[in-house]
């Protein structure tokens, strides 16, 4: 299986709006190629920036966006700083969508994860916002994230081919299962990764 990537950019967020930003992002994605999935969705605002988004109203897939997204977080704020007088940081975020493939040997049969789609977002840490101009900055992140998950949403919809067909029998589905996804970041590779990562489909056309 051919793996997509999907490039999504820099996104520049100051710390106090991180995590809630990149979790937008993240429950977008799966929500929008996750269709194997058989709970319903759930609207989540991020109240300070006004910004909407739906994810899955299921309490396995929430706990472990939020527990990836904690450590990846752990790792950016560790990162040296790559602008010393205003201390910013990067790091890349990646979600990776994969498919459980079952394989067939002498020994009986075995099953692996593939990775059929990588969404690769640049994050770094933005210097916070000053507080008489804190109202016009945080209007101005609203922005761009609604952009950004607009984007999301539409590369979904033009790129549907790339998904898998699933099985929605939700009673043959099992609480071991694997959620379908993996959230990485830069110095972690998934168990279906042999090359780097790399990327060459640009999120802006």
């Amino acid at each position: 299986m051919n793996e997509q990537r999907r490039d999504l950019g820099e996104l520049g967020v100051p710390r106090r709006y991180m995590k809630e930003c990149l979790a937008a992002i993240v429950h977008t994605i799966v929500f929008h190629r996750k269709v194997d999935a058989v709970c319903r969705p759930h609207e989540v605002l991020i109240e300070r920036l006004d910004v909407p988004y739906v994810c899955f109203h299921d309490e396995k897939i929430r706990s472990y966006v939020d527990g990836e997204l904690n450590r990846f977080l752990d790792r950016l704020w560790s990162q040296p700083p790559t602008m010393a007088s205003v201390r910013v940081r990067s790091c890349q975020l990646a979600v990776s969508m994969t498919e459980t493939i079952t394989k067939k040997s002498l020994f009986g049969d075995t099953t692996e994860e593939v990775c059929y789609e990588r969404w690769i977002l640049t994050v770094s840490e933005a210097p916070d916002y000053p507080e008489p101009v804190r109202l016009d900055r945080e209007r101005k992140l609203a922005a761009t994230l609604r952009d950004r998950l607009l984007g999301i949403v539409r590369l979904c919809d033009e790129n549907r081919k790339v998904v898998p067909s699933f099985s929605l029998d939700s009673s043959k589905k099992t609480s071991s299962e694997p959620l379908g996804f993996q959230i990485l970041s830069a110095d972690q590779r998934s168990r279906s990764d042999s090359a780097g990562w790399g990327w060459n489909i640009p999120f802006f056309k």
